[in-house]
């Protein structure tokens, strides 16, 4: 695979954003409820095997067609771990050390599962397995934040400072 901006991917990863305004008219345009989209987006990745993948309601979104179409994500971007040409040339790489997004529902491969203390995130989500990934879902009485504090090990670290 060749990246026209960075040379050879080694290990391709692919990329994938579905995303919807929650309104009515919106619905009745592309013939899709945002509940629909959801459906279909999970039936999908049930069988694709994702490094990581999440749904979530939120106002950000990855822009796919254009040059920032593996944009840094807000955790990427707070942690100052975002480097395009990285994400590009090692982007599968990257998607098995460290988690991209926290959302409410979200699927890790085995790699970064592996480095999850199982019975904390289980305190906090609902966590099935089907192969070599986990579907993980926020339980309704658990605040986000308890789930970033069980998926700590595998969040963006912030980058050392340069030295002066």
């Amino acid at each position: 695979m060749e990246d026209r901006a960075y040379g050879t991917v080694r290990d391709p990863a692919l990329h994938a954003c579905a995303w919807c305004i929650d309104a009515p008219p919106v619905a009745a345009a592309i013939g899709l409820t945002p509940v629909r989209l959801r459906a279909l987006f999970e039936d999908w990745i049930a069988g694709a095997a994702p490094l990581q993948a999440w749904l979530d309601d939120s106002a950000w979104r990855p822009a796919p067609g254009t040059p920032d179409d593996r944009a840094a994500t807000p955790y990427e971007l707070v942690a100052g771990v975002y480097s395009r040409q990285i994400e590009t040339a090692q982007l599968a790489d990257t998607c098995r050390r460290r988690l991209r997004y926290v959302a409410g529902v979200m699927w890790l491969g085995s790699d970064l599962l592996a480095r999850v203390d199982g019975a904390t995130l289980e305190q906090v989500a609902g966590v099935t397995v089907s192969g070599a990934t986990a579907r993980i879902a926020l339980r309704e009485d658990v605040s986000r934040h308890d789930l970033e504090r069980a998926l700590e090990a595998i969040l963006p670290e912030p980058a050392p400072l340069a030295p002066e």
